[in-house]
């Protein structure tokens, strides 16, 4: 997750995602499981992928993308090869004439978005997906 346990929790409340106690079930689930917050949230399903990838994305001021309900072109897929895409978290899922739009775990990894601009020639427009769906 790009944001500390603490400051989800905060985003988490502050998106009506969940109340006090439901945090306090997934802290306790933390602590029992040795999972992350974001892993008790959706495994407790006191929210979803795409729910709480939204609250996160908006945080960061990001577009979110939900991978899973995107079709993606295999020539865009291959602009990041699959190596550098488990290891970074990153997924080209569309490109047109304004540029490349790129899923990230991390949105600020600006490194591989540098790259994949110099590599394209083009633009490089980040989007926040999650972790668990790329």
């Amino acid at each position: 997750m790009v944001l500390p346990d603490e400051q989800l929790a905060d985003l988490v409340v502050k998106a009506n995602l969940a109340d006090a106690k439901k945090l306090v079930e997934a802290y306790t689930y933390v602590k029992h499981s040795n999972v992350s917050l974001e892993d008790a949230l959706l495994e407790l399903k006191i929210t979803s992928d795409d729910q709480l990838g939204q609250a996160v994305a908006a945080h960061l001021q990001l577009p979110f993308v939900s991978l899973s309900k995107v079709s993606i072109p295999e020539e865009v897929f291959d602009l990041v090869p699959p190596l550098v895409a488990r290891k970074q978290k990153a997924v080209a899922f569309a490109r047109d004439v304004t540029g490349v739009k790129i899923a990230l775990a991390n949105p600020q990894n600006t490194q591989l978005v540098d790259l994949l601009a110099k590599k394209t020639g083009q633009k490089v427009f980040v989007h926040y997906a999650n972790f668990r769906v790329i």
